[in-house]
């Protein structure tokens, strides 16, 4: 009696088992870089009240050279110690760190030291996973009607609407706000009841669809992020917990957070309950158009009347 060596054989495992183990080693591996990352960088009330110190050290550092000549007792260490002291600060401001590291991408460039270009982009890359304006991929919800799918073309936001409720059609721009800029925008002040306990929100202008213009053209907007709260820590994981868009011409804003798994579903069934609606009035409309159809008439009446559903000519060429 023969015996199947394979018989003995330890089982193979599942390769959706590997892949899902892989995928899962991963995933802790990107949530360990990220936090690594946002620990750099300040968020929030943090970031606000570090913007305000780098603020005063500047205007102290500018008395200090226009007052005291370079020659004076003291004057170096002061001055020295004013400058470490916001290099340092500079440092845990994602927003000047990005912007200094795409200059050095393009100072690079311009010296064709075009070795160095690849690593600088990996660190300007690496700056920008940190700041939450450049990562908020993915679904967004405003209310119950309206939701957005949030992607980037380079440092261009655009948020393409899902359910098509909101003035754009499924699919098209809703907004869409550049946020690659030259300097820092500076935060505006605005009352903290309305805005979730913040004193200060950076605008960042923006355009989007509106619901007026016949012609499909974009209108100017202003673009803003919500913090979670006021004293948001640096190491948060998802410390942007809503962002919103304020439309001018309307003077009136929309304000989108994540949605939900339930909220998910309920869209997905209302977006492909209104698919289904209009292929079955598709349909209906067609079969109509077929039993109704007769050729035109020979001759023209003579009137200034639209052509009547009777006497279209190619009703293929008149379908939506």
């Amino acid at each position: 009696m023969s015996m199947d060596a394979n018989q003995y054989a330890a089982p193979k495992e599942h390769p959706n088992r590997k892949n899902n183990h892989n995928n899962e080693i991963a995933r802790k591996r990107r949530l360990l870089q990220e936090a690594r990352n946002r620990a750099r960088f300040l968020q929030g009330k943090d970031l606000q009240t570090l913007r305000d110190n780098m603020k005063v050290m500047r205007e102290k550092l500018k008395v200090i050279k226009a007052t005291l000549s370079s020659t004076a007792a003291g004057y170096n260490d002061l001055s020295m110690a004013l400058k470490d002291s916001i290099d340092k600060s500079e440092r845990r401001d994602g927003d000047l760190e990005y912007l200094k590291r795409l200059a050095a991408v393009q100072h690079a460039k311009r010296e064709f030291r075009l070795d160095e270009v690849p690593a600088l982009e990996e660190e300007a890359q690496q700056v920008r996973q940190c700041l939450p304006r450049l990562n908020l991929q993915g679904l967004w919800i405003s209310g119950s009607a309206e939701m957005v799918n949030v992607t980037y073309v380079g440092d261009l936001l655009q948020a393409r609407s899902v359910t098509g409720s909101a003035g754009a059609a499924k699919g098209d721009i809703l907004f869409q706000t550049d946020l690659s800029f030259l300097t820092a925008p500076e935060p505006v002040p605005v009352a903290p009841e309305k805005w979730g306990g913040q004193t200060a929100v950076t605008l960042y202008p923006g355009e989007a669809k509106s619901t007026t213009n016949k012609d499909g053209s974009m209108v100017p907007g202003h673009f803003f992020l919500l913090m979670k709260d006021a004293g948001v820590s640096s190491d948060d994981m998802e410390a942007v917990s809503k962002f919103g868009f304020f439309f001018l011409k309307q003077k009136q804003s929309m304000i989108f957070q994540r949605p939900s798994i339930k909220q998910t579903f309920e869209v997905m069934r209302r977006v492909q309950a209104e698919e289904m609606e209009r292929k079955r009035q598709w349909l209906y409309l067609e079969q109509c158009l077929r039993l109704d159809y007769t050729p035109p008439p020979p001759f023209d009446d003579g009137t200034d009347n639209q052509i009547s559903f009777r006497q279209l000519e190619n009703w293929n060429d008149h379908l939506l």
